[in-house]
């Protein structure tokens, strides 16, 4: 199976939590993935700023569609995500950039790089997702 923007959109639909969010999904190709998320209310908090919860949840979107694009993934379940934040996101949308760094039999190993409206590198996260094929 290889995932395209079309199939991602319709899983952010399925999902309970992602369908309740703007996600304009760029670009998806064998181990990449790229989303822009506006920063509207459902993701601002305190301070007009991102919240990193939301960071945090997009980040993983944005990894589990870069693993779901490789060649034989039907599905993945994230182990960990780790993430630190560099700058705060005042100017949206922000650009989730996800790229696969190793993919083995059962797990992918993703960085995640969350930019502004600028092109300020504002986070840096990393994840594992377990891999079912």
């Amino acid at each position: 199976m290889h995932l395209g923007i079309e199939e991602a959109y319709r899983i952010k639909e399925i999902d309970g939590f992602l369908r309740n969010f703007e996600v304009e999904i760029v670009s998806v190709i064998p181990g990449e993935a790229i989303i822009n998320v506006p920063l509207k209310k459902n993701v601002i908090r305190v301070g007009d700023l991102m919240n990193g919860g939301a960071i945090m949840a997009f980040s993983d979107f944005v990894g589990a569609l870069s693993v779901l694009s490789m060649n034989g993934v039907m599905n993945s379940f994230t182990v960990s995500l780790d993430g630190n934040f560099l700058e705060p996101i005042h100017n949206g949308p922000a650009r989730f950039v996800a790229k696969n760094e190793r993919t083995g039999s059962n797990l992918a190993f993703v960085s995640i790089k969350v930019f502004d409206s600028e092109n300020r590198l504002c986070a840096k996260v990393n994840g594992i997702w377990r891999l079912v094929r």
